[in-house]
This record gives structure tokens, C-alpha cells and sequence, in this order.
């Protein structure tokens, strides 16, 4: 099975909602992979998640403004859908639904 294309991540998710930290964004999203992964929804590996043999979610580095690095994940259409469900703020709620808008199966 190939996997899904991971066209989001909690850096431009954040980038539309600046009102909260990233670091506030990632323990939200961090949160509910691990309540998906003690589902058995995901299985990790590595600094990847998995969902039926293709990757949902991988963790990346990325050096911020003052020169530390720092996680961030990166995750397709799937888990926008699911974090849109779970958040409550509602400035991410709409940049999740904005990312999940602008899916490549989705776009006409």
C-alpha cells in the first residue's frame, strides 16, 4: 500500500493561528495521535505513525528563529479531519479545514 501524501504540518497549521504557541499546537496534536496509537488506529515507528501499512504521520526538525531545533509533525488529509473534530479553538479548527480543503484528491 503506498502511502498517503502528507501535505500539511503542525508548522503551516500554526502559521494561520499564531494566537497560540506551536509548541501549544504539537502537545494538541501530539495528544491525539497518542490517544489514536492506544486505539491501535496508528502504530509508531520510528518518527513515523502508520495506519494500515502507510504513513499518517511523521515527526520532522526544524531550526527556529533562534537557532534551536525543534519537532514538528508533518500529516495528511485523514488527521486534519480528525484534529477538526477534536479542537476547540476555533482559528485552528478552520486552518485544519482550510489544510483539509486543499487536499490534492479533494481540489477540483
Amino acid at each position: 500500500m503506498t502511502s498517503p501524501k502528507l501535505h500539511t504540518d503542525s508548522l503551516q497549521i500554526y502559521a494561520k493561528n499564531p494566537a497560540r504557541s506551536h509548541s501549544d499546537l504539537l502537545r494538541t496534536i501530539t495528544k491525539c495521535v497518542d490517544e489514536l496509537t492506544r486505539l491501535g488506529i496508528l502504530v509508531r515507528a520510528g518518527r513515523r505513525w502508520m495506519a494500515a501499512g502507510a504513513v499518517a504521520v511523521e515527526e520532522f526538525t526544524y531550526t527556529d528563529s533562534v537557532q534551536r531545533e525543534q519537532k514538528a509533525l508533518r500529516f495528511g488529509s485523514w488527521l486534519c479531519l480528525v484534529l477538526v473534530l477534536k479542537v476547540t479553538q476555533e482559528a485552528t479548527r478552520q486552518a485544519l479545514t482550510d489544510a483539509l480543503l486543499k487536499h490534492p484528491s479533494i481540489e477540483s
